[in-house]
């Protein structure tokens, strides 16, 4: 199984882990006509090449409002300040360092959610009642 595979196959069981319904993809090109309204988060790896960057850019051009597309999070092995400054350049919303963990991934979630990306969303303001309405009504993330 290569690295990819694997790394993929953990992403996917931590968001299972959180009460998540994951669908994967292998590459930006079986990513990009999957994603949809359904999915509320998209986590891009980053740290092969430049295939991450030009997927969010095309998942950014796909939905005509910021607050309609998912939230697109960069995974990356990478602390360089480039991968950083270049994910939201791209429009990219979040960074996780690998290796990744169920308290990391909860992490960014809130964080981003506490940051008011999701607020707009929803009816109820409280972003703590906000992440479990997500966990549980399985908040669908696509894992590239």
């Amino acid at each position: 199984m290569s690295c990819i595979r694997v790394s993929r196959t953990v992403i996917k069981g931590l968001l299972v882990h959180l009460g998540l319904d994951v669908t994967t993809g292998s590459s930006s090109q079986e990513c990009l006509p999957i994603v949809s309204h359904e999915h509320k988060v998209v986590f891009m790896d980053v740290c092969t090449s430049m295939d991450g960057y030009e997927a969010a850019m095309r998942i950014n051009k796909k939905y005509k409002k910021h607050q309609d597309r998912p939230l697109i999070v960069a995974l990356t092995g990478n602390t360089s300040k480039l991968v950083k400054e270049n994910s939201m350049r791209v429009g990219m919303d979040g960074l996780i360092l690998k290796p990744v963990s169920v308290d990391k991934m909860r992490g960014v979630l809130l964080e981003l959610l506490e940051h008011g990306f999701y607020l707009k969303r929803f009816k109820q303001p409280d972003w703590l009642q906000i992440v479990r309405a997500c966990v549980h009504t399985q908040m669908k993330l696509e894992v590239l």
